[in-house]
């Protein structure tokens, strides 16, 4: 199907079907399942600790932390939906 300017569209001009941080991870909208569960691995292991290391810098009491904590692991597997996607092989 052409696009509103009249190319033909291929599969590469398609926006990636990953909303958020996905642009910034993912080259035109090609992701995988093994670089999604390093992605989580990242926010398990890094973001999460961060948020609580800044709680707690901050003055605020362990309870705090670890909802800090589980808040920046649910945004991140929210932004980062692990689904793959579901393209046309022409």
């Amino acid at each position: 199907m052409p696009a509103p300017d009249g190319r033909v569209r291929r599969a590469s001009d398609d926006e990636p079907a990953l909303p958020g941080l996905n642009r910034l991870w993912f080259a035109e909208g090609v992701s995988s399942f093994g670089t999604h569960i390093t992605l989580y691995a990242l926010q398990v292991l890094v973001v999460a600790p961060l948020a609580g290391l800044v709680a707690d810098s901050l003055g605020y009491v362990t309870a705090l932390g670890s909802a800090a904590a589980f808040f920046a692991i649910a945004a991140g597997l929210l932004a980062l939906s692990p689904f793959p996607t579901v393209r046309s092989v022409a």
